[in-house]
């Protein structure tokens, strides 16, 4: 008689072979995979970018290409090696290089940023993101991790 927890069983048994096959994702390439969530990365890469953009435009950092943080998010994700991504980053900063472009990651990331005066988007960076200290160091970090 073929009951639930022999059902169970076997259904667990499947997955677990089905996963074992699979094997880990990879987050590194360009498809997406089965049980590969391609936001986490993307998220992650934008949100930088985007406060890597305000130290420059809000808090006075000199600035720097975004490829380095493409670099350093691609890294800390276990992707490389390093020269394929420094390849890719030049690529992609020609992409991202002008001001223009680099208004609309902005945008893309804090769309409220067009409609609020400079010292409004100032007082709201200090009550969510920690204000300039907690950018610069950020970006400071990024520029460590790059450099290392």
């Amino acid at each position: 008689m073929f009951t639930a927890k022999v059902f169970v069983a076997a259904l667990i048994i499947f997955c677990a072979l089905t996963q074992a096959r699979a094997g880990s994702p990879d987050y590194c390439d360009d498809k997406i995979e089965l049980g590969e969530s391609p936001d986490g990365k993307v998220m992650m890469m934008m949100s930088m970018m985007a406060r890597y953009l305000l130290a420059e435009e809000y808090c006075g950092a000199k600035p720097e290409p975004l490829a380095k943080v493409f670099v350093v998010v691609e890294l800390a994700h276990g992707c490389g090696p390093r020269s394929k991504l420094e390849a890719e980053a030049g690529v992609k900063e020609g992409l991202i290089a002008n001001p223009k472009q680099r208004q609309e990651v902005l945008e893309l990331v804090f769309p409220e940023i067009k409609s609020h005066t400079k010292q409004e988007v100032v007082a709201m960076m200090e009550q969510e993101l920690g204000g300039c200290s907690d950018l610069l160091n950020e970006r400071q970090e990024v520029l460590k991790r790059y450099n290392q």
